[in-house]
């Protein structure tokens, strides 16, 4: 019986997903910031003369799970692999971070139609691993049944050691502004802000796709935001993995990538990426929109690739929202003008100049737009001067921006000072 020997070539597709929201009060528009590499296969088939593997020189199926290599931030999504594709799985990760040029894999468990959701679940779960070239070969019985995976890298071993010692002592830095006492959530939102404030979004930056060129190159598209995040929540003991899908903006479709993250025992969705929008005036600020969402929420504007491999875990609980946290959530029967009175206050008593506002529903939603944004100019210069006269300062009490997400129903207030 022969072995068959296929060639997959890899072609990065750089696309271009929007955040989803409005900009209204100045007439600015959010600029795209969601970019991600798609990964489509090309197989030309190459016969070899060689007999089809047994399992000599292999790990036995026998073989104790214990000696599994299989690292922290992968656990979660090895839990819902068979006994022998948690086995592959330990055999190519380990292949992959050894360098090795061939790994040889158990037969009978991975075949060639399902190697590359494979090795798509398992770069996304060991995010350290981001220097596959982008061309990979693959060895099959006669079966289908990939044999051994042959695989070209980026980098050399010293390059990819010396890049995760630098990220590593970043990771550790940040864990090291952790305080005695914080909650998951706590931590999570430290988390949040620190990549979003770090981190400028850049689709030509030398590593954008990975949690080295978000960190510590400071420059990454959303598959960096993501891998950062899993790491930092993984270090400080948070699950957290993964999701890759797609987004959308208007009718457009973006291949994409966000996060689930567990807190207080909840799964929720957190996309990193699309919190860190920048207006076309250039201003950047952070947002909590996509903090906490659930899978609802999510799915108005992402949709998670299937991926024989990957289960994702639902996510129902709203009890991680930002917005909810913060007494920033308003449903019917709240008084609008003076929730938002309040969210201004504390913008510009805490020298953050963002005001925020979600609501329940579309009802909610529509009926604060005519509140504080109808046609005549709505209460929102009154709000302005109420919380002044209770904050002080200089800001001013006559320009503002808003920005609108129609589909999370949020209200973001940029202020401005006296100039």
């Amino acid at each position: 019986m022969k072995k068959q020997k296929i060639v997959a070539a890899l072609t990065a597709a750089v696309l271009v997903c929007t955040a989803g929201c409005s900009l209204g009060g100045t007439g600015e528009k959010n600029k795209d910031r969601s970019k991600n590499t798609v990964v489509n296969t090309h197989v030309t088939y190459v016969e070899g003369n060689s007999e089809k593997h047994t399992e000599t020189g292999l790990e036995s199926r026998n073989e104790s799970f214990a000696a599994l290599e299989i690292p922290d931030t992968a656990e979660y999504i090895a839990d819902f692999l068979s006994d022998d594709e948690k086995r592959v799985f330990s055999q190519l990760y380990k292949g992959l971070s050894g360098f090795e040029s061939s790994v040889e894999l158990t037969e009978g468990v991975i075949s060639k139609d399902d190697i590359g959701a494979f090795i798509s679940m398992l770069t996304s779960a060991c995010p350290y691993i981001d220097y596959i070239g982008s061309q990979y070969t693959i060895c099959i019985d006669g079966d289908g049944y990939v044999t051994s995976v042959e695989v070209t890298y980026d980098k050399t071993a010293e390059e990819a050691q010396a890049e995760k010692e630098k990220l590593d002592e970043k990771v550790g830095e940040i864990l090291a502004g952790i305080e005695q006492g914080w909650s998951d959530y706590d931590k999570v939102l430290y988390f949040h802000d620190s990549i979003i404030l770090g981190c400028t979004y850049d689709d030509t930056a030398d590593e954008p796709y990975s949690a080295y060129g978000c960190l510590v190159d400071e420059r990454a598209v959303c598959e960096g935001y993501a891998k950062a995040m899993q790491i930092l929540c993984t270090k400080a003991g948070i699950k957290c993995i993964p999701v890759a899908g797609k987004a959308y903006d208007g009718g457009t479709v973006q291949p994409h990538l966000w996060n689930k993250v567990m807190i207080d025992g909840e799964w929720t969705n957190m996309d990193l990426t699309w919190d860190d929008p920048v207006t076309d005036a250039g201003e950047d600020y952070i947002r909590y929109d996509y903090f906490g969402i659930t899978d609802a929420e999510c799915a108005k504007d992402h949709t998670a690739d299937d991926n024989k491999f990957l289960s994702y875990p639902e996510a129902f609980s709203s009890g991680a929202n930002y917005y909810r946290r913060n007494g920033l959530y308003a449903q019917e029967g709240d008084d609008i003008s003076q929730m938002m009175c309040s969210s201004v206050t504390e913008a510009m008593t805490d020298g953050s100049g963002l005001a925020r506002l979600k609501c329940a529903d579309k009802e909610v939603y529509s009926n604060a737009e005519d509140t504080l944004f109808d046609e005549n100019g709505g209460i929102i210069f009154d709000v302005l001067r109420r919380a002044y006269s209770q904050a002080g300062g200089d800001w001013s009490t006559s320009k503002y921006a808003v920005i609108k997400n129609d589909d999370l129903y949020t209200v973001t207030i940029i202020l401005y000072r006296n100039e």
